[in-house]
């Protein structure tokens, strides 16, 4: 990882100024390299806001294996790698999945080979068995549905998943419904100021949330050699 630059910008829809770096990050599974362009309001400091939030978090379609990296940075200090999942305390961070654990695959041909973990709770990501306004923050990372044959392996190897298969095959329902109905959800799930951390995003996610009513004040856009993009999305349901 090098750090390419860092400078400040405005914004003029912004009453606040914003910052923005770039780094530059090693490709992973795709290989080649990745580039980062971290977008920020100055007085937005993640790890500060989620100790702020003092209530319950939970995680639709988890348990995430790899976590919830993001950057944070100031003026003078370089970007500042940090997993967001391990700022909040376990007894307060709840993983849900509508099975069991993280259904998970491998291979070209995709091939189930079982369950990652468990979860706290069993959940629609569409419609969460939780309160109107009544926590603090979600945590979301890549979220899809499953195949039509992707439900079917699990229903041949876990009989007790049937049902949840059905559910999450969906007809496999459009990626961008299923993520803008699941947005939709957190929205009428969070307080006040409450807060959503959503990874492996879309162009088109973070236009939704903006749409119903979320701020963003932070945002990172990964661009992958081959020029891919994906979004690390920061929404906040303003007070």
């Amino acid at each position: 990882m090098s750090l390419e630059r860092i400078f400040e910008t405005k914004k003029d829809t912004e009453n606040e100024r914003w910052l923005e770096a770039s780094v530059d990050e090693c490709g992973g599974a795709r290989g080649g390299g990745i580039t980062v362009q971290i977008h920020k309001l100055e007085n937005f400091n993640l790890p500060t806001e989620l100790k702020k939030r003092t209530g319950s978090f939970i995680e639709m379609a988890g348990p995430t294996k790899y976590g919830y990296g993001f950057y944070d940075f100031q003026i003078g200090q370089g970007p500042k790698p940090l997993d967001l999942a391990k700022e909040v305390p376990r007894d307060r961070f709840y993983t849900s999945n509508i099975f069991k654990g993280l259904p998970q695959w491998s291979g070209s041909a995709g091939e189930f080979k079982g369950f990652i973990d468990t979860v706290a709770f069993r959940a629609d990501a569409r419609a969460l068995p939780i309160k109107t306004g009544s926590i603090d923050g979600v945590f979301c990372s890549c979220l899809a549905s499953v195949s039509p044959r992707g439900a079917e392996d699990i229903r041949q190897q876990t009989p007790s998943e049937a049902v949840s298969a059905d559910v999450a095959a969906g007809g496999r329902e459009d990626v961008k419904i299923l993520r803008r109905r699941a947005i939709e959800e957190v929205w009428r799930a969070l307080k006040r100021g409450g807060l959503l951390i959503w990874q492996g995003g879309l162009k088109s996610d973070l236009e939704f949330g903006k749409q119903i009513g979320f701020s963003v004040p932070h945002y990172e856009e990964q661009v992958f050699h081959d020029g891919q993009k994906t979004y690390k999305i920061v929404f906040l349901k303003k007070v």
